[in-house]
């Protein structure tokens, strides 16, 4: 039995706009976010700077399994600062291309792994006439090996108190990791490979601030500070919780996580050691 007009509709209307899919799944998609979809969009190189609990990962998990729905063939590179965050990132991917609304939407395509029984898988791959050995969508840590090439690489809040704030020195293996290690896996040669820059700023020196004073400069940020207490986000964030989450955290903690003010070798409230 064919769908309805209506329903025929939506579905085409979902699978040329990521925000439509969104309310599609269930996601009730607020101006913050159509407005961050709309800049992955406009740009194929672009910086998201956002405070915590926005849902800046849960949008690039919506786009992600878009972007493969519209392009089986496509090669996605997902780098965390964890094995451990990075394959929730590959989870929820997952989930949204079990449901009968992606079903629905991109009824062609076919997922070939993981198996409906595996858990914790780094990749997903899709049934596609590409003549590639690579996998659909692979996740890593920022550390880990860096394998095939990509047409899409996500930067997804690769640093963290770790690596940026408790061991000095890991600062800069985490640009020699994205300079050294990832970047090059993008594939110039399938047309101009896209590179998404996703993060709540940590330390004033790490790689995010190089993110986000590049892109400052070449006008490729989307940066959605909370201004005292009031939210990009304030559907979810109103100001009464966000002056209690600063009673709380602090003045400083409140200052990074949510008006996205990176910590300074000044204004430190960790020690710093020594790598082990």
């Amino acid at each position: 039995m064919n769908p309805d007009p209506d329903t025929q509709a939506v579905t085409a209307a979902a699978r040329e706009c990521p925000d439509v899919f969104a309310e599609l799944l269930g996601f009730a998609q607020s101006p913050l976010h159509t407005a961050m979809q709309s800049h992955l969009t406009a740009y194929g190189d672009a910086a998201i700077g956002m405070p915590r609990g926005h849902g800046k990962s849960v949008q690039l998990g919506i786009r992600q399994a878009w972007e493969i729905g519209r392009n089986p063939s496509i090669r996605i590179k997902h780098v965390g600062q964890t094995v451990t965050k990075a394959q929730e990132q590959i989870r929820m991917v997952v989930q949204i291309m079990r449901s009968e609304v992606y079903r629905m939407v991109f009824p062609d395509l076919r997922m070939v792994k993981p198996d409906p029984s595996t858990d914790g898988s780094n990749e997903i791959v899709v049934a596609s006439k590409a003549m590639h050995r690579d996998a659909t969508m692979q996740a890593a840590n920022i550390f880990g090996r860096a394998g095939g090439r990509a047409d899409l690489l996500c930067g997804d809040d690769v640093c963290d108190l770790r690596n940026s704030v408790l061991i000095p020195a890991e600062r800069e293996k985490v640009k020699e990791a994205w300079r050294n290690n990832w970047l090059p896996m993008r594939d110039f040669s399938a047309g101009r490979p896209r590179t998404w820059r996703l993060f709540t700023p940590y330390h004033s020196d790490d790689l995010t601030a190089e993110w986000k004073r590049t892109a400052e400069q070449d006008g490729t940020l989307f940066w959605k500070p909370c201004r005292g207490f009031a939210s990009p986000w304030a559907e979810v964030f109103t100001a009464e919780g966000l002056e209690s989450q600063r009673r709380e955290m602090g003045p400083l903690g409140d200052a990074r996580a949510y008006e996205l003010v990176p910590i300074s070798e000044d204004s430190l409230i960790f020690r710093p050691r020594s790598e082990e």
